[in-house]
């Protein structure tokens, strides 16, 4: 049997969630219906507040590279949101990665080749 796995936090997420935040949703299945509209909203509107505010600092900077420029290779930005990724997206993203190596070993032959 497939095991269910859980894709993990995004850095974005990371940073405007805290535990308040992340009880609040928590308790989100069990209050009443209405209730679970309003947390619900809470929740979002209180990370999009965080959110907004984080970027109004000076220092924000949540790029994976650093000041200097530096060249991130389609495979590698496909591993890194793989793993926030679960299920279809998942396989999709596999598929694509896959793909990218097939792409690679084909160019690696023909190189091959034409050096002989």
């Amino acid at each position: 049997m497939k095991e269910k796995s859980t894709p993990q936090m995004t850095t974005l997420d990371q940073m405007v969630n805290d535990d308040s935040l992340q009880m609040m949703k928590a308790a989100i299945p069990y209050v009443s219906p209405n209730g679970r509209k309003t947390l619900s909203l809470l929740t979002k509107f209180m990370e999009l507040r965080k959110t907004m505010s984080m970027f109004n600092q000076p220092h924000m900077d949540m790029s994976i590279m650093s000041s200097e420029e530096t060249t991130v290779s389609p495979e590698e930005m496909l591993r890194d949101i793989q793993q926030y990724t679960s299920g279809s997206l998942h396989d999709s993203i596999e598929g694509m990665l896959n793909a990218f190596q097939t792409a690679q070993m084909f160019m690696m032959l023909q190189n091959m080749e034409e050096e002989e």
